[in-house]
């Protein structure tokens, strides 16, 4: 199997490294920006082309999947330009939050893969990214043929394919934000608070990412429910409202009306 990846960011860099890691060829890459075209020709010792119309046929001929690796907003554009040397291939995107139909008729079969993990950095080794998304569920959609090769391609690299139907791929995304962004957010407040209550910026990195990595652990272990602690669990008023009132004079204030929200959905859950 031979891939054309367009868009040279972390996730096509990403796909390059697995395609790579398990023995797939790829033939071609394609991105507009020309410090992406020569960080992939010098990593991968492919060539890097800035459209689709500087892509030889040839090498087109010779792709069975092109990999659409950009964002949302610029998928439909990229399948258009795509579209006229493509006609042959499987084109696919990596959007979790949009539709496969976005690609419209470009290739000839269309689908989406998008992994529930977090993109590696590109300059991680080819070992290090197929560990990264080793087991990983993919969410995916797309024609009924398309469908079928995509859990082929997903199988070969230890993916685990779930289908999410077009109309749930925004809500599905949001579900994807709230446990795989958001919690960072949360370690960027827990850190610029411990410095300010006198740890170092090394201890209060360890001190967000332990409690982060505990409480993956024991959702792992158990429900939600049952692996939330805390004031909100244990009901202990006093206990919150001094974390509210000494959140009041941190920084304006900026971070209760966040620590309020999160309460009350702790509060919400304790009570189901």
């Amino acid at each position: 199997m031979r891939y054309i990846i367009m868009g040279l960011g972390r996730m096509g860099v990403a796909q390059t490294r697995i395609a790579r890691y398990y023995g797939t060829k790829v033939v071609a890459g394609i991105d507009c920006d020309a410090e992406a075209r020569e960080f992939f020709e010098t990593e991968f010792e492919v060539k890097a082309y800035a459209a689709p119309g500087d892509v030889p046929q040839s090498l087109w001929n010779a792709a069975d999947v092109v990999w659409i690796t950009v964002p949302d907003r610029a998928i439909a554009a990229c399948a258009q330009e795509v579209a006229p040397y493509a006609s042959h291939a499987m084109v696919v995107h990596t959007s979790g939050a949009t539709p496969y139909t976005v690609l419209g008729q470009c290739g000839a079969m269309r689908g989406s893969i998008h992994p529930l993990v977090n993109c590696p950095k590109k300059e991680c080794s080819d070992s290090s990214c197929a560990e990264v998304y080793r087991y990983v569920l993919y969410a995916i959609d797309g024609e009924p043929d398309a469908v079928k090769r995509i859990g082929w391609m997903l199988s070969r690299v230890r993916g685990i394919p779930v289908e999410v139907d077009a109309d749930k791929r925004s809500l599905y995304h949001a579900a994807a934000v709230f446990s795989s962004n958001y919690p960072i957010v949360l370690a960027d407040i827990t850190q610029k608070l411990l410095i300010s209550c006198g740890f170092d910026d090394d201890l209060a990195r360890r001190a967000s990412c332990s409690l982060l990595s505990h409480a993956a652990y024991a959702v792992a272990k158990s429900t939600p429910i049952d692996a939330l602690t805390g004031p909100a669990k244990r009901n202990d008023l006093p206990t919150i409202q001094g974390h509210i009132e000494a959140l009041k004079n941190f920084n304006d204030g900026e971070y209760v009306e966040v620590y309020e929200a999160l309460l009350r959905m702790a509060q919400a859950m304790c009570h189901r």
